[in-house]
C-alpha cells in the first residue's frame, strides 16, 4: 500500500507541475532564446519565490522537460522493442511508439521544432539518453544472437538510428505527419539492415 503524500508535499508536487507546464507552454510558443524566467513565472500563476525553490533558472526548467521526454521515449521503445518478434517488429514498432508518443503531446512536439537547436544541446547532455542507447544496442545485440534480426554491427546502426531520430522529429519538414516521419525511418533502416546482412 502506497504511503498517503502530505497536503504541503502534495503543494510541492502541484507547484513544481504547473511551473514545468507553463515552461512547456512558454518554449513552445516564444522560444527558449526569447523566454525569460518572468514569462514562466507569469504563465505558472504562481511567484517568483516559488519558481526558485523549485528551478534556479530557466535552463533547469527546460532541461527537465527534454529529461521527462527522454524518460517517456525510453519506457516506450522499450516496451514496443519487447513486443517485437521479427525484423518490421522490431524496428517499425519502435519508430511508430516513438511517434505515437509525439503524437500524444502536440505541445512537445511544437517545443521540439520551435527550439530545435536548444533541445539537441540539452538532449546530448541529458544521462537517460544514454540509457535509451544502451537499451537499444542491448535489445538489437540479443535480437541478433536470437536470430530474430540478421547480424548487422549494433553500434553504429543504434548512433545512426539516434541521430536520424533526432533531426528527422526535431525539424518541421514539409507537411509530414509523425506517422509519417516514423514509418520513413524504419523503411530506411528495414531496407538498410537487410542490406547489410546480405552484403
Amino acid at each position: 500500500m502506497c504511503p498517503k503524500v502530505g497536503r504541503r508535499e502534495q503543494k510541492k508536487l502541484t507547484n513544481r507541475r504547473s511551473i514545468l507546464d507553463a515552461g512547456l507552454l512558454v518554449f513552445s510558443s516564444i522560444g527558449y532564446e526569447r523566454a525569460t524566467i518572468m514569462d514562466v513565472v507569469e504563465a505558472s500563476g504562481l511567484s517568483v519565490g516559488t519558481l526558485y525553490n523549485h528551478f534556479g533558472d530557466k535552463d533547469t526548467i527546460f532541461a527537465e522537460i527534454v529529461g521527462m521526454l527522454v524518460r517517456d521515449v525510453r519506457a516506450a521503445l522499450n516496451e514496443a522493442r519487447s513486443k517485437a518478434d521479427d525484423l518490421e517488429s522490431f524496428i517499425m514498432g519502435a519508430f511508430l511508439a516513438y511517434s505515437e508518443l509525439m503524437e500524444q503531446q502536440p505541445k512537445i512536439q511544437e517545443l521540439i521544432s520551435k527550439n530545435s537547436n536548444a533541445f539537441r544541446q540539452f538532449v546530448s547532455t541529458e544521462t537517460e539518453l544514454i540509457g535509451l542507447v544502451n537499451d537499444l544496442q542491448q535489445d538489437m545485440k540479443s535480437a541478433v544472437d536470437a536470430g530474430l534480426i540478421p547480424d548487422f554491427p549494433v553500434n553504429l546502426m543504434s548512433s545512426a538510428m539516434m541521430g536520424a531520430s533526432m533531426e528527422i522529429f526535431s525539424e518541421k519538414i514539409g507537411s509530414h505527419t509523425a506517422k509519417e516521419k516514423a514509418e520513413f525511418l524504419g523503411h530506411i533502416f528495414l531496407g538498410g539492415i537487410r542490406h547489410l546482412s546480405t552484403a
